[in-house]
C-alpha cells in the first residue's frame, strides 16, 4: 500500500509542481526510496494530465474567456487575430518551447487549446517535451541531489529574481495599456 501512495503522491505533485515533483524522483531514488524507472513513468503522466487540463480548459472555454481577458488587458480583436496568427504558423516551436520554459508553460498550453490546435497533435507534441524535460529533472534530482538540498535557498532566490524581472514588468505594461484604454 505504501508504494502505491509514494507513486501517487509523485502523480499529484507533477500535476501541481510538474519541476519540484521530477527533482524529488530522481533524488527519492538516489536514496533508494523509490524505483527511478516508476516514478519517471508516473512523473511523464501526471505533468502530461495537467498540461491536458490547461490545454482543454483553452479548448472548450478558451471562446468565451477570451473576450473577457482581451477586454480586461485592452487587447483589440486585430491584435488577437495577429497572436492566433502567429502561434497557428509557429504552434509546434510555440508549444515545445512553453512546455520547456515552465514560466510561460500555462498560457501557451491553453492557447493551443484555444487556437482548436488538434487534441491528438498535441498530445503527442507534448508528451515528447515532456519526457524530455522530465528525464533533465529526474536527473538532476539524482545526480545532483545533494548540491540541490544544500543551494536550494539560491535557486529559490533565483527563481522569484526571475519572476520579478519578467513578470511584473509584464503585468505593468498590460494594467497600464488597460488603464489608457479606458480613458480613450
Amino acid at each position: 500500500m505504501f508504494e502505491f501512495l509514494k507513486y501517487l503522491g509523485i502523480f499529484l505533485a507533477s500535476f501541481t509542481e510538474g519541476p519540484t515533483a521530477g527533482v524529488s524522483v530522481g533524488f527519492l531514488s538516489r536514496l533508494g526510496y523509490m524505483n527511478i524507472y516508476l516514478g519517471y513513468l508516473t512523473h511523464v503522466f501526471g505533468d502530461l494530465s495537467a498540461d491536458f487540463l490547461y490545454y482543454s480548459l483553452g479548448y472548450f472555454g478558451g471562446i468565451k474567456l477570451l473576450p473577457k481577458l482581451a477586454k480586461f488587458f485592452g487587447f483589440t480583436l486585430k491584435e488577437i487575430e495577429k497572436a492566433k496568427i502567429f502561434f497557428q504558423s509557429n504552434r509546434k516551436k510555440v508549444i515545445v518551447f512553453g512546455k520547456l520554459s515552465h514560466f510561460v508553460g500555462l498560457p501557451i498550453l491553453i492557447t493551443a487549446g484555444i487556437a482548436q490546435y488538434p487534441w491528438w497533435k498535441f498530445l503527442i507534441l507534448d508528451f515528447f517535451a515532456t519526457a524530455i524535460k522530465s528525464a533533465f529533472l529526474v536527473a538532476v534530482g539524482y545526480y545532483f541531489g545533494e548540491v540541490w538540498k544544500r543551494y536550494s535557498n539560491v535557486f529559490l532566490d533565483t527563481t522569484i529574481a526571475l519572476f520579478m524581472l519578467i513578470f511584473i514588468p509584464i503585468a505593468y505594461f498590460l494594467f497600464k495599456r488597460r488603464k489608457q484604454r479606458k480613458k480613450k
